[in-house]
């Protein structure tokens, strides 16, 4: 709810500067006891068919490197991890089986440069098996790009949940574990079927560099939990764009208003703006529901609501 009218702060030539003031990235420093985390629910204990999407900009290779995981190995679950050979690993346990499905080609992203992925998981591909596809995108918006051929594997299977938590930079534990990750990481989502709902989503634009917590916006609170030095910690931000906006109407702006709508008309807002908090002027936002994108992704109406 506003509390005064903002119509003040758009009076000159519809001209508003869009701050970015959220973290840009999640820091890991590849050690013991740094990673981001989110309790196990109801939500993201499923057993069927998922989509796992990340954005990480690794910042080293060549050993086994644990990006993702709901796992243990006395219960089970699921996990992501970077082989030394570059390939992309998916581990699962089905009823105390373990069973895995890497990438048939590697990440083809550099080290320290960002590359985001999507982990397509059937369960029952409707021919006695399982398949799993593995796809990439230099920016996260872009049409992902298989990467190499989907794996199919023979039995139809399931996902047995764990009561572990979901983290993000580690490998779950296990007899066997790989090396913690190193570097930042920039997205990750969970999807309850394939193009599913988002039942857990991992966005650090949705706290301030050097939080220790954020609320996502699929509800679930992530803690970052931190060790030693470096610590993990959300860093980065601060970045600006400068655009002409169409002037709001002054409805939407006066006093009681809850969703002011600013039209974006000639300057396009970078892919992470979509959900980050922002600064107009001197008054603090944050995202109020999807925005309006075009068909290139671009942000075309920005809904906000105050801090």
């Amino acid at each position: 709810m506003f509390t005064e009218d903002l119509t003040p702060f758009f009076d000159t030539a519809d001209h508003a500067e869009v701050a970015r003031i959220g973290a840009e990235y999640l820091s890991l420093p590849g050690s013991a006891g740094n990673s981001a985390s989110t309790p196990d629910s109801v939500a993201v204990g499923f057993t069927g068919d998922r989509d796992i999407i990340f954005g990480i900009a690794p910042l080293t290779l060549g050993t086994n490197k644990g990006v993702i995981s709901k796992f243990v190995n006395t219960a089970g679950g699921w996990r992501i991890y970077l082989l030394d050979t570059g390939l992309l690993r998916f581990q699962w346990s089905e009823a105390g089986n373990f069973r895995l499905a890497d990438s048939t080609q590697p990440w083809p992203f550099g080290i320290g440069v960002l590359g985001y992925a999507k982990i397509s998981f059937d369960v029952d591909n409707g021919a006695g098996g399982c398949a799993i596809s593995y796809r990439t995108s230099p920016d996260g918006v872009a049409p992902y790009t298989p990467l190499g051929l989907t794996v199919t594997q023979a039995g139809a299977t399931i996902v047995t949940n764990s009561a572990e938590a979901i983290h993000l930079g580690n490998g779950g534990t296990s007899d066997v574990e790989p090396s913690l990750v190193e570097g930042n990481f920039h997205r990750f989502e969970l999807r309850n079927g394939i193009d599913g709902l988002v039942v857990a989503s991992f966005d650090p634009g949705r706290g301030l560099p050097e939080a220790t917590s954020l609320v996502a916006r699929s509800g679930e609170l992530w803690t970052i939990n931190q060790s030693g030095s470096p610590a993990a910690a959300l860093e980065g931000g601060g970045e600006s764009v400068n655009g002409i906006f169409d002037e709001p109407s002054r409805d939407d702006v006066l006093v009681g208003s809850t969703r002011p709508t600013f039209m974006c008309a000639t300057a396009a807002l970078p892919a992470d703006f979509k959900t980050a908090m922002f600064q107009i002027r001197s008054r603090f936002f944050k995202m109020a529901g999807a925005p309006d994108v075009d068909e290139t992704g671009s942000i075309t109406t920005l809904e906000l609501e105050e801090q």
